[in-house]
């Protein structure tokens, strides 16, 4: 599969593309049964960073700079920004299993 994403930072762009996910193939679109997880890097709290690890069933585009994602923290779900790029500027290891028409729009996944 070839998946074109962009190799500047959102933070050196004048705009930003954000894609949104949350369903997942076991809750729907019951967030409170979300399986996906976020583990504190340091110390918990709003604007630190967390490591998630889950599975994601859909997401409105999967080649945004910045992708919007529930996850489960250890106070119930919560809302996470995931950056294409790294501050190093490395790809954060966000994968793609497939990508699929939907109504006729062939590049989401």
């Amino acid at each position: 599969m070839d998946v074109r994403l962009s190799a500047i930072r959102h933070v050196e762009k004048s705009g930003v593309s954000i894609a949104f996910t949350a369903t997942e193939k076991q809750g729907g679109s019951d967030i409170r049964r979300n399986m996906t997880k976020a583990k504190p890097v340091g110390r918990p709290g709003p604007g630190r960073e967390y490591i998630l690890t889950g599975h994601k069933w859909f997401c409105s585009a999967a080649g945004a700079d910045i992708i919007f994602v529930i996850a489960q923290t250890e106070k119930g779900p919560g809302c996470f920004l995931v950056p294409r790029r790294l501050p190093d500027g490395t790809r954060n290891p966000i994968s793609i299993e497939r990508l699929k028409d939907k109504l006729g729009n062939k590049s989401n996944a």
